[in-house]
């Protein structure tokens, strides 16, 4: 041996710091890269992050990070559109349930239905707000009366 200590032995993450805090940078790259070029090399998508939102807390809805190509408000606009057809899901999958065993043909008329949702779930896409737009228009007012909602399933 040559009297160094650490020869023949591996550093565990507590026992070095610059470990901890590249371990650190690759799960929040955001909140733990700043300047540090070796930090950036080792998150991956540090180096892209503006200076302005690297501490914690600063991405914003009016941020534009360089890896974005949809804007946020589009995001949520998706998102919102989502839940109102999961929640469409939910009702017509209890309504299944009720009805398994007392009328199954209209069972399994809603599971078509369910079917249909399901596969409108599956076409909502941020990147066609027109398509989106619609979806929220269709079932905003169904999913605030119960009465409305099942005429509109009916017909």
């Amino acid at each position: 041996m040559s009297g160094n200590p650490s020869e023949g032995r591996h550093l565990s993450l507590k026992q070095s710091p610059t470990l901890e805090r590249r371990a650190q940078a690759a799960e929040h790259p955001a909140d733990w890269c700043g300047d540090d070029p070796d930090l950036a090399t080792t998150a991956g998508r540090c180096a892209t992050v503006p200076s302005t939102t690297r501490s914690k807390g600063a991405v914003t809805p009016e941020t534009a990070l360089p890896h974005q190509t949809t804007p946020y408000a589009r995001v949520v606009e998706a998102e919102v559109a989502m839940e109102m057809v999961n929640r469409a899901r939910t009702k017509v999958q209890q309504r299944i349930y009720a009805l398994e065993d007392v009328d199954p043909a209209e069972a399994d008329r809603l599971r078509q239905v369910g079917i249909a949702l399901y596969d409108q779930l599956r076409s909502i896409d941020p990147d066609n707000p027109t398509h989106t737009a619609m979806i929220i228009a269709r079932w905003k007012p169904l999913l605030k009366d119960e009465a409305v909602f099942w005429n509109a399933l009916r017909g």
